[in-house]
């Protein structure tokens, strides 16, 4: 019985040394050779996927054996690192965009080959151009918002999702406070800037720039920029005229700015006709033909402006005098 029970013994060492034995991971003999290839062979967004295949064939051209571990890893992206072979002789790994735009450079190693394999794949497509659109165009003395969208499309006039795009404005505030945003898959990125009635009120441009950037070709940068104008919150004066009959003329005032506007002319007769002086579009009578200075002063909360014209008047005529 002691006899039976050692010799049970050592069988069982046996066998389990012969277990661990299979366990074991395979090794690929000196002269294997190792091939990368990717399916798809480049990835058409910065955050899509492909299959890296690495094929590990014997000196004969026989696969490995099954179980052959591979490992890779790669500069651009995320990408399995240890993956095993299967009765084929291939290794299935796949490379992840991480949201950057570039050419991955993906290497493998596998046993006695210790000289990493490398493969390039394209991530992103190349974007060749951005177009910016806002709608409106223009904003008032108190602002409001400014809907933005960014085109990009590649060289064959295609919108490419997956490129990040960034929004800048020199005024107002961003919807997307300046963060990263990417297109979607016609190749759009959405974003609005907001402009406050302060903000417009505390600058003296007539217009501000807003402009977005996008990762183009080999890793730079193409952008656009696209002009909001911001309608005129001071006076502009300006006036034509037109003849009335006989020696009266009809004033219309052109003057731009934010409403209330306040008018004052001076007709340049010294008539002191102050009744029909603050008219938006008086009608007034000269007693003689000639030519009279005009005076048009227009104010508002903002400011006011002047704007002096020379008029030839004469019976059933009126112009403006060219100085």
């Amino acid at each position: 019985m002691r006899f039976q029970a050692v010799l049970f013994s050592a069988l069982s060492c046996i066998l389990l040394l012969s277990t661990g034995c299979d366990k074991a991971s395979p090794v690929a003999p000196s002269g294997s050779t190792l091939t990368l290839s990717a399916s798809p062979a480049r990835i058409d967004t910065t955050n899509g996927t492909t299959t890296v295949i690495a094929t590990v064939l014997r000196p004969n051209g026989q696969p490995t054996n099954p179980g052959t571990q591979v490992r890779f890893s790669t500069n651009l992206g995320v990408i399995d690192e240890v993956v095993e072979t299967d009765s084929s002789g291939a290794a299935r790994a796949t490379l992840r965009g991480d949201g950057r735009f570039g050419t991955a450079k993906v290497r493998a190693t596998t046993g006695n080959i210790t000289t990493p394999v490398e493969l390039d794949v394209e991530i992103g497509r190349a974007a060749r151009s951005v177009t910016l659109q806002a709608n409106p165009t223009n904003l008032p003395a108190t602002g409001g918002r400014v809907n933005l969208i960014a085109v990009v499309r590649d060289s064959q006039g295609q919108g490419l999702a997956g490129v990040p795009v960034n929004f800048q404005t020199e005024l107002g505030v961003l919807g997307s406070r300046g963060s990263l945003l990417q297109t979607n898959a016609a190749g759009e990125a959405r974003d609005t800037v907001t402009v406050s009635e302060a903000e417009i009120a505390n600058t003296d441009s007539t217009e501000f720039t807003v402009t977005v950037q996008a990762t183009g070709n080999e890793g730079g940068l193409i952008s656009q920029t696209f002009r909001v104008r911001i309608q005129s919150q001071r006076p502009e004066a300006d006036f034509t005229v037109q003849t009335a009959g006989g020696l009266r003329v009809s004033f219309q005032s052109t003057s731009t700015g934010q409403e209330p506007l306040t008018f004052e002319w001076d007709f340049g007769d010294s008539s002191g006709d102050v009744e029909e002086a603050d008219d938006r579009n008086p009608v007034h009578e000269y007693l003689a033909a000639n030519t009279y200075t005009v005076t048009l002063s227009v104010t508002n909360s903002f400011g006011s402006d002047v704007v002096v014209k020379r008029v030839r008047v004469e019976n059933g005529r009126a112009e403006i005098v060219t100085q």
